[in-house]
């Protein structure tokens, strides 16, 4: 009788007052309250008409501790979680702390746990201006352990981020890339690619999602996967991630049972609702790459490659657009240009220019590749997938050069916000950029300064950073495979055709 006296009452009040109180109650309040009648549950998706992106970082030393901090911050407001990403610092066990989030989410929301050397975000409570960058050395993380275990395992320090987006105009579920147990010599591939693209297919008519946010495994090499994501899917397809982190995952309203497979990555895919409302706008995924480094010395032809059991290569080319040309020392041609240029001791890449047919199409990809050595006429270059006529050029790592194109990525952000809503978006930062590499802190979180402060954002320092997409301010051609680099997933709405006059 009480509550029938509460709704009775409420009855009399207006939309606009009502949506005024349901707009402040805390998400599990908010979704009872959207069962309570007709003009309540109207009422609440009114308020949820716009999809959201909401994230917290707490840096509790108690696992435990710290995603009850992070939770408590992101459902302190109205959001029906369509998806949940959620970093921690090395310092955190994930299997147990996989199993704390996967108590706190309902089983319809596909989640992954990835595990970085770095953290970006906004501690739970603080003004979300403050942007707070975390990052631990390898070094770093060795010597706390040990410290850790000498304590009794009572005291580390961590940290932990959780993200939630809503998007009510799309669909979205983890996709693993799974390795047979019983045959682990190689992944799934095209179960893999098949599963994106029939998942897709099957919710929105279209083989291309819009989004995938991939985390791979740090002891495989996944390179080859991405590369042949970059060649079947369409262009406008966001692909980021990180390939070298370690993760769990919980796919949507799980049933599978993987015990006899390994897990080499995992993808959250982002795929159009086609059965969407009118009255939905459109969320919209940009990708920004931030380069950290600048070419040197000559464009260069490969014309030997071997592959060792290590995941490394070995190059010998000639240099491109030269007949006739002898094949040089391609090791000894570098060591020349480092003297000639005084470089120091920066980190050194290779920039590939692999260009390959998909179909009756040839589609080109950019991937870097860090120089380990060489030996006579080869280089020696981490991972694989490079061939006989691709064209490469060597590349050194530069902040001058890091902090222009960061400033770039701001203008291509603001430019962007101007047309469209910027309502949330992820970073991508390489391990080797920060402080040390900068001589500042947050230089990039900088793009989500100025004209985009308040935009909840969440990010990683990861060991190798991929992007590719529709690239903002750029021709199109993106890296799969980045080095030295920040990479931007921004994410913005378009209110639908009849809110837009």
């Amino acid at each position: 009788m009480a509550a029938e006296g509460v709704v009775s009452v409420f009855s009399k009040v207006n939309d606009d007052i009502l949506q005024n109180i349901l707009g402040r109650l805390p998400a599990v309040a908010f979704a009872c309250s959207a069962c309570v009648s007709k003009t309540w549950n109207r009422n609440c998706s009114s308020i949820l008409c716009r999809p959201m992106f909401v994230s917290a970082m707490s840096v509790n030393p108690d696992a435990c501790e710290a995603v009850d901090e992070v939770f408590e911050e992101v459902f302190s407001r109205p959001i029906r979680p369509d998806f949940a990403i959620v970093y921690i610092g090395m310092e955190y066990s994930l299997p147990v702390t996989s199993l704390f989030v996967f108590e706190k989410l309902h089983r319809a929301v596909p989640v992954i746990i990835n595990q970085a050397v770095g953290l970006i975000g906004v501690e739970a409570g603080a003004d979300e201006n403050e942007i707070t960058e975390i990052k631990w050395e390898p070094e770093k993380v060795r010597n706390l352990w040990t410290e850790f275990m000498l304590m009794g395992g009572n005291t580390i320090n961590g940290g932990l981020t959780l993200s939630v987006g809503y998007v009510p105009d799309l669909k979205v579920d983890v996709i693993p890339l799974l390795r047979s147990r019983t045959q682990p010599y190689w992944p799934l591939m095209e179960y893999f690619m098949l599963e994106i693209r029939s998942y897709t297919a099957s919710v929105s008519g279209s083989s291309n999602p819009a989004c995938i946010t991939m985390f791979g495994d740090h002891r495989v090499d996944i390179r080859p996967i991405v590369e042949r994501l970059d060649h079947v899917m369409h262009e406008e397809t966001a692909i980021v991630g990180d390939a070298k982190g370690s993760f769990l995952f919980r796919r949507r309203n799980q049933t599978q049972h993987y015990d006899m497979f390994f897990f080499d990555a995992a993808a959250l895919v982002f795929a159009r609702d086609q059965n969407k409302s009118d009255e939905l706008g459109e969320t919209r995924f940009h990708v920004v790459v931030a380069d950290g480094m600048i070419p040197f010395g000559p464009e260069l032809r490969s014309v030997n490659v071997y592959e060792d059991p290590f995941a490394r290569s070995w190059i010998s080319g000639v240099v491109e657009g030269v007949e006739g040309y002898p094949m040089l020392d391609c090791f000894s041609l570098l060591q020349q240009l480092i003297d000639q240029l005084e470089l120091g001791n920066p980190n050194f890449y290779i920039e590939v220019r692999k260009e390959r047919q998909h179909s009756t199409q040839f589609r080109t990809t950019l991937a870097c590749h860090e120089v380990l050595g060489g030996n006579y006429y080869s280089i020696i270059v981490k991972g694989n997938g490079i061939q006989t006529g691709d064209r490469f050029i060597f590349l050194h790592s530069d902040p001058g050069s890091a902090l222009t194109s960061v400033d770039d990525a701001r203008h291509s952000l603001e430019a962007l916000d101007v047309s469209q809503e910027v309502f949330g978006g992820l970073i991508f930062s390489s391990h080797h950029r920060g402080k040390s590499f900068f001589g500042a802190s947050c230089v990039d979180t900088s793009p989500f300064t100025g004209k985009l402060s308040g935009v909840p954002i969440a990010g990683i320092s990861c060991a190798r950073e991929i992007g590719r997409g529709a690239l903002l301010g750029g021709q199109g051609l993106g890296y799969c495979f980045n080095a030295h680099s920040c990479v931007y997933l921004a994410m913005s709405y378009v209110p639908p055709m009849s809110q837009s006059y």
